[in-house]
């Protein structure tokens, strides 16, 4: 692939062939022991109200059909970014991962301090109204 198409790549294509080489390399065993330490990390970070919450969305459509924002879509943002964490490096960390609309207005409204946990940037949602246009009222 020639450098130009490379930095063209969006994050989700990289992420698709990264995967596919990964696939080609390791068997059933690796992605069961990753899912595991995957699993055991989230549990670290997450509190029960996380696990309520995302299986109360469970099987609903992203914020983009529904018009509402879920934790899940917030969580998914904020992809690889490092506790604790101010605002604005959540904010940069969003949009680095491509985060919709309404993600990025929620963020670019929360209070603006430091967070120290996925869960402390997801409970925010709880103190805004983010239903239909993505705008916030406290």
């Amino acid at each position: 692939m020639a450098k130009d198409d490379q930095e063209k790549m969006s994050v989700n294509e990289a992420g698709h062939l990264g995967g596919e080489k990964t696939s080609q390399t390791h068997d059933h065993e690796y992605y069961q022991r990753i899912g595991h330490e995957g699993g055991e990390k989230t549990s670290q970070t997450h509190d029960r109200a996380f696990y309520e919450e995302i299986g109360r969305e469970g099987g609903q459509n992203s914020s983009s059909s529904t018009g509402k924002l879920s934790p899940i879509e917030v969580e998914k943002s904020l992809k690889g970014a490092k506790y604790p964490a101010e605002k604005d490096e959540l904010v940069d960390k969003a949009r680095e991962n491509d985060a919709g609309d309404m993600v990025m207005d929620f963020l670019e409204h929360m209070p603006d301090q430091e967070y120290e946990s996925p869960t402390e940037v997801t409970k925010q949602m709880k103190h805004k109204d983010h239903e239909d246009t993505g705008n916030m009222a406290a």
